[in-house]
């Protein structure tokens, strides 16, 4: 077996090499089938769950789908849906899975003995099957189902039963992007020949974050930028290994963002599964390489276009082995990414992508010709907006039908383009240029949340550029309120077009970016779902004008007027004990930190608690944000402590174990007690050193 995986990752070696080498830039006339798109499907028991599936292919216009089966689903609810899908004119791609033991060394006689006659009953009772996947991601021992040196068995005697039939067959069905298995695979079966009619692969980014995001997974996060491995880098790199062992036909089996993955970043999981859905389509279409595109599963508690309403996940993961969909029919609730798919593949299917437009990797607009109409999709990079007027004429604008990425129309012409992708829609014979300097909006953060109505500043040219005050703020303090007039500025009042009232910190000469640091970091805060006051807006300096930064106003106190009571001996303020106060209050750091800020600045003046009537009565908001860093994963130990070790300064020691002893438990993070207590010591001597040094 090692050697043709030798031979084989020898013979592709040249081609991988140059395609990674190569830009995976768009050109040219590239063919999206009427077929490209498909779900992979399941049931259950009840009857019920055959017509609701059926019904939501039928929303979805979907006609290819894939179903799971192994041995034993034999006279199972999967065979019952299997004859629904024929009787209901699905093409349906059947993928075959072994069931056996894959902790020993090889099968038993008796596992391949039913594996033969379960091949061979299926294709015999469902000879319209349009394609057989042979196999579940072999490079993945605990997922497979089948030891690794049975592979040849198993697979010789599937195709042989498939090829009497003349069914097409599919496989290796390489999990995720690892091409040296690919290429062993497909030269091993090749030279028994007994090669596949389709090369089949699991072409999964989620693991990459963002479809468009070159994968860290492959040699690390500071070579992905070198290698530029994207979505369609890969796939063109699969595909021309394909080209290689003499097979025209790619696809990928299973494709999905498991919302558990998302939510380490973000609240807003469900609607970043259906942007990355949407995003991830465009891209596998436009990139040439596959001929079929399998989304999945179809229902699924964290995967899923469908919410199956239980909190079930099966131990051999959907990708590996969908052979059930868990709860009841009455409880199953469309998500955001079932009308998100059902738009793409309406809109995309039985086209011609044309071109990618001379834009940069965070602007991404494509577009594809049908019969009739010519559509571009276009979005930006997670965090960052392009103002629409900056990469399409007015005349452009005007007479385009603009659908947002579920397919309903836009009925006010939207100003922003954002992550959630728009589709802008011509009449064939209708001009439409896309200009050669559209970009995203530079080095600014943006928040899911923020307006498409926000005011942008415009530059010479007349090209909108960066967020700024919706107006001046007056030159005297009529209407306003000073809250702080050292260093920095703070002022209270309010603004035209904002209802509440606003914050504004003005910054002094030696801090005049902040006012950008300080927008970024509130909103990426926003993004992971960490409490602060909704950025206004803020400009930065220019001649004379000073920089600002503007949010709302948060009707709360700073936390260090609590701990201060604390500290004086009061067991309690406003009627909420110490104890539940540092419990909230740690719950609230605890989360910040597992979504991977570190805030740098997190004193007691920086924390506002506001109280508020019913059981959820703490509401906290942070504040001056502009030293935040922001990482990928969990904040480490020590930089929990270089936060904590600011917060807890005004606090007696007492009070101060306890706070610890509450984030603990809250984070599960127990760094050693003698060291937090040395950083929070170093901490009070360098406060008195520098009080000192006032005097």
């Amino acid at each position: 077996m090692i050697l043709p995986f030798v031979k084989g990752n020898l013979r592709c070696l040249p081609e991988l090499l140059r395609q990674v080498g190569a830009e995976a830039r768009l050109s040219g006339s590239i063919s999206v089938p009427a077929d490209f798109f498909g779900i992979c499907v399941a049931t259950n028991a009840d009857p019920e769950c055959d017509d609701y599936v059926v019904a939501q292919l039928r929303a979805l216009g979907i006609a290819q789908v894939r179903l799971d089966l192994r041995p034993a689903s034999l006279g199972s609810h999967q065979e019952r849906l299997l004859r629904r899908l024929l009787d209901g004119g699905f093409s349906v791609c059947v993928h075959l899975v072994p069931d056996c033991d894959c902790s020993r060394s090889s099968a038993s006689r008796p596992e391949y003995e039913a594996w033969c006659v379960f091949v061979e009953t299926l294709l015999d009772r469902y000879p319209s099957i349009a394609l057989a996947e042979i196999g579940s991601t072999w490079n993945r021992r605990k997922w497979a189902g089948l030891p690794r040196a049975s592979y040849l068995a198993f697979w010789r005697a599937a195709h042989e039963s498939a090829s009497r039939r003349e069914i097409p067959v599919a496989g290796p069905n390489v999990s995720d992007f690892e091409p040296f298995w690919n290429a062993g695979l497909l030269q091993m079966l090749q030279d028994q020949g007994v090669g596949p009619d389709w090369h089949s692969f699991d072409l999964l980014t989620e693991r990459a974050g963002e479809p468009e995001n070159w994968d860290p997974k492959v040699l690390g996060r500071r070579l992905a930028p070198v290698l530029k491995l994207d979505l369609v880098k890969k796939a063109r790199l699969l595909a021309s290994m394909s080209s290689r062992f003499g097979i025209s036909r790619t696809m990928s089996s299973h494709s999905c963002w498991s919302l558990r993955r998302i939510g380490r970043l973000t609240d807003d999981v469900e609607e970043k599964q259906a942007d990355y859905l949407a995003r991830y389509c465009c891209l596998a279409a436009a990139s040439g390489a596959l001929s079929r595109l399998y989304w999945g599963p179809l229902i699924g508690q964290r995967e899923g276009l469908i919410d199956d309403g239980t909190t079930e996940y099966p131990a051999r993961p959907h990708v590996a082995f969908y052979g059930q969909v868990p709860g009841q029919v009455s409880n199953y609730r469309r998500r955001p990414a079932f009308h998100a798919f059902e738009a793409v593949t309406r809109l995309l299917r039985d086209s011609r992508c044309l071109s990618k437009s001379p834009s940069r990797q965070e602007l991404q607009i494509h577009e594809f010709e049908s019969r009739d109409r010519v559509v571009h999709a276009v979005w930006t990079r997670d965090r960052r907006r392009a103002v629409l007027s900056n990469c399409y004429d007015g005349a452009a604008l005007a007479s385009a039908c603009i659908l947002t990425r579920d397919g309903t129309a836009v009925l006010r012409l939207t100003k922003l383009i954002n992550e959630s992708p728009l589709y802008l829609s011509w009449p064939k014979a209708q001009a439409r240029t896309v200009r050669e300097n559209a970009r995203v909006l530079a080095d600014l953060t943006f928040s899911r949340s923020v307006p498409d109505s926000i005011f942008l500043a415009e530059d010479r040219s007349g090209a909108s550029t960066a967020p700024t005050m919706v107006t001046r703020l007056p030159d005297t303090n009529e209407g306003w309120t000073t809250l702080r007039n050292g260093r920095n500025r703070v002022l209270l009042g309010k603004i035209e077009g904002v209802a509440d009232s606003v914050v504004v910190k003005q910054f002094g000469k030696k801090n005049r970016s902040r006012a950008l640091r300080s927008w970024n970091a509130a909103n990426e805060l926003i993004r992971r779902g960490i409490p602060t006051p909704e950025p206004v807006g803020f400009s930065e300096a220019k001649d004379s004008v000073p920089s600002w930064y503007a949010c709302r106003q948060f009707d709360g106190m700073p936390v260090r007027r609590v701990f201060e009571a604390l500290a004086a001996g009061s067991a309690s303020y406003v009627d909420v004990p110490a104890r539940e106060m540092f419990r909230a209050i740690v719950a609230c750091l605890a989360h910040m930190h597992r979504r991977g800020v570190y805030f740098r600045d997190l004193s007691a003046g920086n924390l506002l608690v506001a109280f508020r009537p019913g059981p959820e009565e703490l509401e906290f908001a942070l504040i001056d944000t502009a030293r935040a860093r922001f990482r990928v994963k969990a904040v480490s130990r020590l930089d929990r402590m270089n936060d904590l070790k600011r917060l807890v300064h005004p606090l007696d020691w007492r009070s101060r174990r306890e706070l610890l002893d509450a984030y603990r438990d809250a984070a599960d993070v127990a760094p050693p007690v003698w060291l937090t207590e040395v950083l929070f010591a170093a901490y009070d001597f360098k406060h008195w050193v520098k009080n000192q040094c006032r005097w």
